[in-house]
Formats: structure tokens, sequence, C-alpha cells
């Protein structure tokens, strides 16, 4: 009744993700990488905004994840920023010396209880590109999550589901790093 008279209840998860990342960033160990970066999310996947609606927990309720907020959250978590050497924010999509990390969303999408996300991740070294590539990762399932939490269990899955999706996308790009 609520899709049909045009109200529904907005949920930006977002908000409640550095609360999220606490309480659930020791669920991964990342590789070890001694690389010193500066590091920069492009315009579009910084103000990325994907809302979707589940059956699940009924059409009324409208899911708002604004992606580069959570992965700028995340490359700032400890458990991050103790995989890098260091690993620092520029807002410019340069860096005066040393490296560069650029991450760009292709896609972002929730659906059949998981996360997928397609992000390009551009490592350069002043002018020089020494990695460029475009990972594609599914995050965990969180069905049961959605099914028995109703709209309480579908925010956790969803910002779940996106951390995992991250955090696979990180540890692929460490392990792709060129040795130095």
């Amino acid at each position: 009744m609520a899709v049909m008279s045009g109200c529904s209840i907005n949920h930006p998860v977002a908000k409640d993700y550095p609360q999220f990342l606490e309480k659930h960033a020791n669920s991964v160990e990342l590789p070890k990488t001694n690389i010193q970066s500066d590091y920069f999310i492009d315009g579009e996947t910084q103000n990325n905004r994907y809302e979707f609606r589940a059956a699940t927990v009924g059409y009324a309720h409208l899911w708002i994840v604004e992606f580069g907020t959570i992965l700028d959250e995340s490359l700032n978590a400890p458990y991050v920023q103790n995989a890098f050497g260091r690993l620092t924010k520029t807002d410019e999509g340069h860096t005066q010396d040393g490296n560069l990390i650029e991450f760009s969303l292709e896609n972002y999408e929730f659906k059949n209880y998981h996360a997928y996300v397609s992000m390009r991740i551009k490592l350069m070294d002043g002018n020089n590109v020494t990695l460029d590539k475009v990972y594609s990762v599914e995050g965990a399932s969180k069905g049961s999550q959605m099914f028995w939490g109703g709209p309480f269990g579908m925010k956790n899955a969803t910002l779940d589901s996106t951390k995992t999706a991250i955090d696979k996308i990180l540890a692929d790009f460490i392990n792709d790093i060129p040795s130095t």
C-alpha cells in the first residue's frame, strides 16, 4: 500500500557504516604490502547512490547505498590502513611524488541477497601506470539474515555483503601489486 501511495521508508545505510565497521573490523585479515601511497576516489564513485527495494523485507522500504562513503570509510579503517605501509587520501587525482591508487566504481548492485561490485583500481608511480585492473566480486550471501531480521537485518545484510565485497577486492589488489 505504501508503494502505491508513493510513500516509502528510506534507509541510507552508509550513515550506519562507521559503527558496523568498528564492530566487524576484525572479521578479515588483509594481505600486507609495504607500498606507501596516496589514494583517490573519483567523483562519480564518491557520489554514487544506488537504491533498491527487497520483497523479503517489504517494498515500502527503500535501501540507499552510498558506495563512495562506504569505500572511503573502509579505506580509513585500521585493518585496511595496517595492510599498507601508508595509505592517505588525496582529493586530487594526482600526487606530487610517489604512488597514487585511484578507485573507480564500474558497477554496484544488491540483488539475490548479495552485493555485486566491479571496481577499476589503478596504481600509478608518478606518470607510470604500474597496475590497472577491474575487479569484479560478489559479497557474502545474506538471505537468511534478510528473511529473519526484517528491516534491521536488511540494513546489516547490505552493509555486511558490501564490506565483504570491498575486502575481497582489496585483498586481490594487494596480491596483484608488483614487487618493488
